[in-house]
This record gives structure tokens, C-alpha cells and sequence, in this order.
């Protein structure tokens, strides 16, 4: 609330047809001054200002009637209304903040029976002094800034007076330092941190002197910090089908550490602050500087903050937290990434000649909000339905756990045989040998046929379904 100032405040002034009011203020003092008056009227809802810096011995007069009447402009361009007749004022040295060198003179005139009244200044003062932060929290060989303050008896506004504290100390050293209102962190542990300078008192006609003296709590903490890279996302898996158990990566790790290393004896203290409803922390890691995430529901981007802080068990000391953002990614849709390759030739179905396509390509996993899941060990596996549309006579289908397998059966996940790689790919072949397409010429089965089918791909438990259709010289999945 502006800079430290050294203030007066005064009676009442008037100035309408019968009264007037001269007011002087003038610097005693070696060295300049900056003056500032403030006339409030209106109830005090409105003010008006002048400023100048005073020489040493140099005064400033102002006649409050004439200023009026000849509408002066004051500092912000301001001048007091016509009708106005009296208020209040108060002035500040605005280049100190304890005792300055103003001094000042006023004068009210009744220019109908000819009285003067002279007016004496009441010297504001400040109320205390305090500690701005408390406590102060710094690590070692940290440094952090400190405030001091006081409410003035003047507007009763809080005013920084650190230019008044000429020294500045803590009460253990060996813990943390203090100097020019900078707090500086030596080891880890808990002292107080003063200051001492003189501060003014309120008076009548004059300003009195007393210490300061202000105190407050100081705490050297230990920091944590997360290791990087920390993970970005955290794969979800639910039950399985047919075997009801959870299989496929879910859980991703995240680290820390607890500085100062070798000086602190650490407890890790691990909360999840958003989406506890997509993810848990992994209960055989509590209190260690690694934590598990596991996903157990998807969400919207950057919808989890896992938050760490470090206690150091020596001091009871806990380190201010450090969070890292990640996504829980829940498999929901499968596209298709190159290569893709088609090719067609000749093949046997139950001892009769006929013509077979085949398709290749890899699948991406795609998480619910259309991203990439990267990761390593999800799992996979496959089963596929045959539609009412079947010329191509398809009676079974070679699927990610089995050679051959009927309509809708499922054979559940195969564990290892099935986990994609760290892109979160896998490789897919379909293929259909039927003997209505004929034989190869010219690289093309040359018959045609249509079948229709539904593959369900269950993706760390969860089902995506695509539309497969078969044909003599295409596979096309939707």
C-alpha cells in the first residue's frame, strides 16, 4: 500500500464568505523533503492533493479560500468544488518514514469579528510492528524476502516500513540467516527471524520514538521434486470376458526424491488432487519415493493431479507438494496405421480349388477421447460374428488366440502371446478362401462373393467392435 511515508493529521480547515484557512508547511530538516497535503471534503468520500519537494528551510503556503475560488488544479488534475466549505487534512513526508523534518502551521480566519485561530499538528505514529510472512518458509540455501509492517494512526492503512529496520537476525544461525530483509536457509529445522528499527509514536504537537521490534516463525524445509520424465498418461483395464480377471498393463510409475540428499530422513506423503474416480495409487508403495498409478476408468485430457510432499521424520518438516498432470486412457477405438497390404491366390477349401484374399495392416489403440495410448503390455484378442450376408460360405475364422474357431466363439485373452508394444500397435491378418471366387488371373480372383461379419477386439477388457466384409478381391473394415 504505497511507499513507507511519515505522517501528520490535523483538525478541520474552512473557507466559505466568512472564514478562510492559511496553511504552511515548511522542511527544518538537512536534507529535501517531499510534502504532500491531502484536504478531504464530502464526508471524506472525496479528496484533493498537492505535492512538492521542499529544499532544506523552504516552505510551502497554501490558501484554501483562493484555491477554491480560483479553481487551482491540484496534483491529479483535480480541483474542489465551488460549493465546498470545509473538511479535514492530513500531511505526509513522503521521504520518510519515522520522524521526517516537516513541520507545520495553520491558520483560520473569522473575517466577521476578526478572530484567528491557530491550528497544531497531531502526530499520527504507527501502531506496531509486524512480520509480513509468517511463517517465512525457505530451503537450504534458499532465500527468501521479508516485510515489515505497521498500520498507521492516520487512514489506519497497513504501510511497509522495512527502510525503518536497521538490523535484521535470526535466533539460530546454524538454521537459517537473516540481512537487508532477505531470510536465507542454512540447514533444515525451525528458529525465528526478527528485526529491529526505530518507529514513531502518535502525540499532540509532536512525534515520540520507540523500537521496533518484530518476530516471526521460520521453517527451513526439505523440497521435493518428481522425477523426470514423469508418465503423461495411465492405461485402464477392467474384467475380462470369459475368464472375469483384469489382465493387460494398467499401472504406470512415478518417482521422487527429497532434497537436501544425505541431510533429510524422508516420508513420501502421495494423494491423488483430481480424478480419484479414473485412478488409485498402488497400496504396496505407500511412504516410498515411487508411487504406482493405476487407471481404473477413463476421462477428459489432463483430468488427474497426482501431488507428492516430502516430511522430513527428524524435524516433522513437510516440503510444499509438487503435482504432475496425466490422462487416464481407456481403450475405445482401434484405426488402422500402415502398412496395409492386400494380395490374392489361389487356395483349397475342404479339397476344391478356389481363390483367397488376404489383409494385413496394424492397429493403433485409441484411447475414449481419440489419442494414442503408447503403451507397452496392453492386451488383446479377438472373436468374430458372421452376419446374414454369407455367399462367400465363411464357416470359421482364424482369430488372435486360435487357428480356427466357429461363429461368435470366444476363446478369452492368451496372456503374453497378445500385448502390444510400446506404441500401443498390433498386427492384424484376415484372409478369406472361398470357392466361388474362382482361381487367380492376372493377380485377381476372378469369381465374387460377399460376407458380412462383426469383429469384437477386447482391448484390456474392453470391447471395440468393427464391420468386416469379405470379398473375392477385398477386405474391408469399417
Amino acid at each position: 500500500m504505497g511507499p513507507p511515508t511519515f505522517a501528520f493529521f490535523f483538525a478541520g480547515w474552512a473557507a466559505d464568505s466568512l472564514h478562510d484557512s492559511i496553511i504552511t508547511v515548511g522542511n527544518g530538516g538537512i536534507e529535501p523533503a517531499r510534502a504532500q497535503l491531502t484536504f478531504y471534503y464530502d464526508g471524506g468520500r472525496d479528496k484533493y492533493q498537492v505535492e512538492q519537494t521542499l529544499a532544506p528551510e523552504e516552505q510551502m503556503w497554501l490558501d484554501l479560500g483562493q484555491l477554491i475560488r480560483d479553481q487551482v488544479p491540484g496534483k491529479d488534475g483535480k480541483t474542489i468544488p465551488p460549493e465546498v466549505t470545509s473538511g479535514v487534512y492530513q500531511i505526509k513526508d513522503l521521504s520518510h518514514v519515522v520522524l521526517g523534518p516537516l513541520y507545520e502551521a495553520k491558520l483560520i480566519v473569522d473575517k466577521t469579528n476578526g478572530h484567528a485561530f491557530y491550528g497544531c499538528y497531531q502526530c499520527c505514529g504507527d501502531d506496531g510492528a509486524v512480520m509480513g510472512v509468517v511463517p517465512i518458509d525457505v530451503f537450504v540455501n534458499g532465500t527468501l524476502g521479508q516485510t515489515v509492517w505497521s498500520t498507521s494512526h492516520c487512514d489506519g492503512g497497513p504501510y511497509n516500513i522495512n527502510s525503518a529496520m536497521t538490523s535484521w537476525w535470526t535466533n539460530d544461525a546454524t538454521i537459517a540467516t537473516a540481512s537487508n530483509a532477505q531470510v536465507h536457509g542454512v540447514a533444515l529445522g525451525s528458529t525465528d527471524n526478527l528485526a529491529e528499527g526505530e518507529i514513531s509514536t502518535s502525540g499532540f504537537r509532536q512525534c515520540g520514538q520507540m523500537q521496533g521490534r518484530p518476530s516471526g516463525p521460520t521453517n527451513v524445509m526439505p523440497v521435493v521434486n518428481i522425477t523426470a520424465p514423469a508418465p503423461t498418461a495411465v492405461p485402464v483395464a477392467q474384467a475380462q470376458p470369459v475368464s472375469g480377471k483384469v489382465v493387460g498393463d494398467n499401472e504406470v510409475y512415478i518417482g521422487a526424491t527429497c532434497s537436501p540428499e544425505g541431510k533429510v530422513n524422508p516420508q513420501y506423503n502421495w494423494s491423488i488432487t483430481q480424478g480419484s474416480d479414473q485412478v488409485k495409487l498402488d497400496p504396496n508403495l505407500t511412504g516410498g519415493p515411487t508411487m504406482g498409478i493405476i487407471g481404473i476408468k477413463g476421462g477428459s485430457p489432463n483430468g488427474v493431479i497426482i501431488s507428492v510432499t516430502c516430511t522430513d521424520l527428524n524435524t516433522k518438516l513437510t516440503s510444499t507438494a509438487k503435482t504432475a498432470t496425466m490422462t487416464s486412457q481407456q481403450p475405445g477405438s482401434l484405426t488402422i496405421a500402415p502398412p496395409d497390404n492386400t494380395s490374392e491366390k489361389n487356395c483349397t477349401v475342404q479339397g476344391n480349388a478356389g481363390c483367397e484374399t488376404d489383409r494385413s495392416f496394424t492397429y493403433q489403440i485409441n484411447d475414449t477421447n481419440g489419442t494414442a495410448m503408447a503403451f507397452a503390455g496392453l492386451d488383446f484378442w479377438d472373436y468374430i460374428t458372421t452376419g446374414t450376408q454369407n455367399s462367400c460360405n465363411v464357416s470359421s475364422y482364424s482369430v488372435t488366440c486360435s487357428g480356427s474357431v466357429t461363429s461368435g466363439q470366444q476363446t478369452g485373452n492368451c496372456d503374453a502371446k497378445a500385448h502390444t508394444g510400446a506404441s500401443g500397435q498390433f498386427s492384424e491378418s484376415l484372409s478369406v478362401c472361398a470357392t466361388v471366387c474362382g482361381s487367380v488371373q492376372s493377380g485377381k480372383c476372378t469369381g465374387s462373393c460377399s460376407t458380412g461379419s462383426t469383429q469384437t477386439w477386447i482391448v484390456n477388457g474392453y470391447p471395440i467392435t468393427k464391420s468386416l466384409t469379405y470379398q473375392c478381391n477385398s477386405i474391408s473394415v469399417q
